[in-house]
């Protein structure tokens, strides 16, 4: 859940509430903000100011803070015209509708690339490209996305697994070590049998990644490196737009830094 969700929602005794509320009010004044000003300004304590931190799940001030300022930068990319679950209507007219596929396809990018952290995407292609093996785990519509994935990664002489292709993944993880990587593409994360098998990969010291916009579950709890895109997409929707268009454009840079790497390697 947001953190914006979490403070709109959650249960704070009433000296928290008075942190909370000001941290809704005053979104534009929170960069410069210490934890000492705002303690005063809401006429609270330092010891109050942490115990929202901690229930937010932040292990102090400076943590929640920057976590709070990111997320309120994204939220500048969200278009609010925009249904990320049912983006047209029938009876809207053919003009409309390639409007709001447009519309959709352009905020989503914005959305996702303004969350992007460069960091965690070198870590991935490191590991990527340092493991023995590579073995994507993706059901539904993310196998569909998983299988473009490794399309592109043929072409530059990687040859990943898909795991899940055959319904066998119990089996295979059970097969995999230190030396390989586990990638998982989940939009929900809540699949029975990942549950299981991220268990078994963690007590084999295998690698995870996960790529999902499940921030909260088990698998990136479980995972060595994550990319989490903001979770848009309701139960309702129509088709999964959205979502693969983000995973797409995601694992389309993975790949391109992964491409960049070899190319650099070639020329050492």
């Amino acid at each position: 859940m947001k953190i914006i969700d979490q403070l709109k929602e959650g249960k704070f005794t009433c000296s928290e509430e008075e942190v909370v509320h000001y941290l809704l009010e005053h979104q534009d004044e929170l960069f410069d903000l210490t934890i000492n000003e705002l303690a005063s300004l809401t006429y609270t304590s330092n010891a109050t100011v942490i115990r929202v931190c901690h229930k937010l799940g932040f292990s102090g001030y400076k943590t929640m803070k920057i976590a709070l300022l990111n997320e309120i930068e994204a939220n500048k990319y969200i278009s609010k015209d925009v249904d990320y679950s049912i983006p047209f209507h029938k009876q809207e007219t053919s003009e409309m509708i390639v409007q709001n596929i447009y519309s959709l396809y352009r905020d989503s990018i914005s959305l996702i690339h303004s969350e992007l952290d460069i960091d965690t995407l070198e870590k991935i292609v490191r590991c990527f490209v340092s493991s023995k093996r590579i073995f994507i785990f993706g059901i539904g519509d993310a196998k569909i996305t998983a299988m473009n994935f490794i399309n592109k990664l043929i072409k530059i002489n990687y040859f990943p697994i898909l795991a899940t292709e055959h319904n066998e993944e119990l089996h295979i993880v059970k097969n995999l070590t230190s030396d390989d990587c586990a990638f998982f593409i989940s939009y929900s994360g809540n699949y029975m049998s990942y549950n299981e098998c991220t268990q078994i990969l963690n007590q084999n010291n295998v690698p995870i990644i996960t790529l999902t916009a499940n921030g909260n579950g088990y698998l990136v709890k479980r995972s060595q490196y994550c990319l989490c895109i903001p979770n848009c997409e309701k139960d309702n929707k129509i088709a999964t737009f959205y979502s693969q268009h983000a995973f797409i454009y995601i694992l389309s840079i993975i790949y391109s830094l992964i491409y960049k790497y070899d190319t650099e390697q070639k020329v050492l």
